[in-house]
């Protein structure tokens, strides 16, 4: 596991020692604590924070983590990710990367053991659109419609919440081939 360079103090909350040494902007971030253990609500709550445009924070059991990043990766796309066991404590561990690099990572490891805290990083503007969205089809079925390439990128970015210069940079690809 990666260490930070920074050591975080120790106090009352994980959330806060995580966010203050993760590297990641989390200027602003949302807490959703323990997510379901089913694998079904877990996915049903994630598919929900998709388009969350803050860090999100997430408690985890070292014993469900493999399957929650990889929910996590299934549902949010290929963020950054700060993964931390036992935060201020003397076995701490602390683990950057992708979520899908977190996850392959994780999967390989014998036994996850201890408090674990998970720090997401922010949907940026420019990130990729997140799984379940087939950018491409929206964006064909608006040009068949008559909509222009600025209106449809507005439109689709609004309800996707995927950017907008990603909706018409993809637009104009498209309308090329």
């Amino acid at each position: 596991m990666m260490r930070s360079s920074g050591v975080p103090v120790p106090g009352p909350s994980a959330v806060t020692a995580l966010v203050s040494v993760a590297g990641l902007a989390a200027e602003r971030f949302v807490f959703e604590g323990f997510l379901a253990s089913r694998p079904g609500p877990r996915a049903q709550r994630l598919a929900a924070l998709a388009g969350e445009r803050r860090a999100i924070v997430f408690f985890e059991a070292g014993r469900r983590l493999a399957a929650f990043l990889a929910a996590a990766h299934e549902a949010l796309g290929e963020r950054d990710a700060v993964v931390a066991r036992e935060l201020t404590k003397r076995h701490e561990d602390i683990m950057r990367g992708t979520l899908g690099e977190l996850a392959a990572r994780v999967a390989t490891m014998e036994r996850v053991r201890g408090e674990v805290t998970v720090l997401v990083a922010a949907r940026g503007a420019g990130e990729a659109p997140v799984a379940g969205i087939d950018l491409d089809a929206r964006i064909r079925a608006a040009r068949a419609a008559g909509r222009r390439v600025a209106e449809l990128a507005t439109e689709i970015a609004a309800e996707t919440g995927v950017a907008r210069r990603v909706v018409y940079k993809r637009a104009l690809e498209l309308a090329r081939e």
